[in-house]
């Protein structure tokens, strides 16, 4: 068990300083002299980073109260303090709670899986880096379209014009966008290699089976793992 004196991220300054200098390192992107725009990002972008922040060590915290993970010995992995950081960087720069849940997620399961390996876990952060949460919720979708049962059924079974099969069916499964918003995202995804364009018949709750216009790849289902808590 962790000695109480033993600080969460160890060997660095206090947290509060911490957190202020990488608000500060953001908000240096602004230009000398810009002192409005200054004082309207930097205020916000720390106060979302100290809360954030607070959040993963307090979940740090009961994880290793329960003995579910060793914070002395996450302290001495190198490559748990750089995904660490990463993930701070990318926080810093979004105001998405959605993807902030996201790499806390991330965080906390990166402490969890001390058998995973290393690169496949700094691809996947990349990849959820350039992710919004609406590229989640696809994944999520194409992962699982059983859980969406009721709004598959309402998706026509005509094929659409101009090759939008993923953008319409998205957009009637969520129910907000517009067609070509959610074909992006679909590119996206599958760009990414975490979703394809095979199809999957789905017959859960339905009187006749369905088809949705894509599935979650092995590489998206680990994403979709790590970023759930």
């Amino acid at each position: 068990m962790m000695n109480k004196d033993v600080d969460v991220f160890p060997d660095v300054e206090p947290e509060g300083d911490k957190v202020y200098r990488l608000a500060e390192a953001v908000t240096s992107l602004i230009p000398a002299g810009q002192a409005v725009l200054h004082s309207l990002i930097s205020p916000p972008v720390q106060k979302r980073m100290e809360a954030w922040v607070a959040s993963v060590e307090q979940r740090l915290i009961v994880l290793a109260n329960s003995d579910k993970i060793d914070l002395e010995q996450l302290a001495n992995k190198q490559e748990f303090s750089a995904l660490v950081l990463r993930s701070i960087q990318t926080a810093a720069i979004t105001s998405q709670n959605d993807k902030l849940t996201h790499l806390k997620n991330f965080i906390i399961n990166v402490a969890l899986k001390s058998d995973a390996n290393e690169d496949e876990l700094y691809v996947l952060l990349d990849i959820l880096n350039e992710f919004t949460p609406s590229h989640i919720k696809v994944l999520h979708f194409y992962s699982k379209p059983e859980l969406y049962t009721n709004k598959i059924a309402k998706v026509p079974n005509t094929s659409p014009p101009n090759n939008q099969a993923q953008g319409r069916e998205l957009s009637i499964v969520f129910e907000q966008g517009d067609v070509e918003y959610w074909q992006n995202i679909f590119w996206a995804v599958s760009g990414r290699h975490v979703v394809t364009n095979h199809t999957t018949s789905v017959k859960a709750n339905l009187v006749q089976p369905q088809t949705v216009s894509g599935t979650a790849t092995h590489l998206g289902l680990k994403l979709l793992d790590m970023v759930s808590e």
